[in-house]
């Protein structure tokens, strides 16, 4: 199925990913990953976290912020913080992957959900810090100050991309109207009751026909889509961290049944409520960087 919509992803189709860190000083997850073109548009994924991906051989595209990018060796793509995306080999693409947690940068001045970055970078010197940041996590975990060595690195090719990639983020509010940044507000307070359109297109000013069509042109989604995938990513955490039953959760988050629930989940996860809490998820390599989806540690941090 084309997960494509007037040549706009729709993200009710793909997966949204959570990322947890056994490490807490290291909340950086690496990988180097294979993509061939066998792949539909509809099974990419989004997640909250940065993610940097370094083009190693091959050739093909890279799907991100509803946009399709030629991929060769040397290019490196930016996958913004709630940013749908897909890998496609054509035939084959190799590709390093590192996903640098939202603690990681918090801790050092700056919110991924608050910062666009420019998509695709054709830069030599970006590419030698990031190869500086692969050599530090390549290290063996008991040799010394490995941990401080990745930090460094890690922290230095983010100063760079602060320097030198940002879009800016007063061209993306001027694209966003008063109304819908404040219904954007409302929804991310209110949306674990129930809440009709009527009463979010109040909230901005706007009759709801003409609100409904403003809010998804602003944002790619729709009411619907847009509560559900937070209801849903509301529901990852509760399910992660916490022994409460399922059904107990589903209201919480904002469901009013059970079944609803499970369906949407599904539908936006990927996955059934019930088995984040009983498998891992499919696909995931054997890699001790890479600590995702449905596998909680045995404390139950994120």
């Amino acid at each position: 199925m084309k997960n494509m919509k007037n040549g706009k992803t729709d993200l009710s189709l793909d997966r949204f990913e959570v990322h947890k860190w056994l490490d807490q000083r290291l909340p950086i997850i690496f990988h180097t990953d294979t993509a061939d073109g066998k792949t539909e548009y509809g099974t990419g994924n989004f997640h909250d976290s940065l993610e940097l991906l370094l083009m190693l051989e091959g050739n093909g595209s890279v799907f991100t912020d509803f946009q399709s990018f030629p991929a060769e060796p040397g290019d490196l793509f930016v996958i913004n913080s709630g940013s749908p995306h897909r890998i496609e080999g054509k035939p084959s693409l190799i590709y390093h992957c590192m996903i640098i947690g939202t603690v990681f940068c918090e801790e050092n001045g700056f919110e991924p959900s608050a910062v666009k970055y420019v998509s695709k970078i054709r830069d030599e010197a970006m590419n030698r810090q990031y190869l500086a940041g692969v050599n530090a996590l390549s290290l063996s975990k008991e040799a010394p100050f490995r941990t401080t060595a990745v930090r460094a690195e890690v922290l230095m090719l983010l100063n760079k991309l602060n320097q030198s990639y940002v879009v800016r983020k007063s061209a993306d509010a001027a694209a966003i109207p008063d109304g819908i940044t404040r219904a954007l507000g409302f929804l991310q307070t209110n949306f674990t009751r129930a809440v009709s359109t009527g009463e979010v297109a109040a909230v901005a000013g706007m009759s709801e026909f003409y609100f409904l069509r403003q809010f998804k042109e602003a944002t790619g989604y729709t009411v619907v889509t847009y509560l559900n995938l937070l209801r849903c990513k509301f529901a990852v955490r509760q399910l992660l961290t916490t022994a409460d039953p399922v059904s107990a959760i589903a209201v919480s988050s904002g469901f009013e049944n059970l079944s609803y629930f499970s369906k949407t989940f599904k539908r936006y996860i990927g996955i059934l409520p019930s088995q984040v809490r009983k498998s891992p998820a499919p696909d995931i390599s054997d890699n001790d960087y890479l600590q995702m989806l449905y596998n909680p540690p045995a404390d139950g941090r994120l």
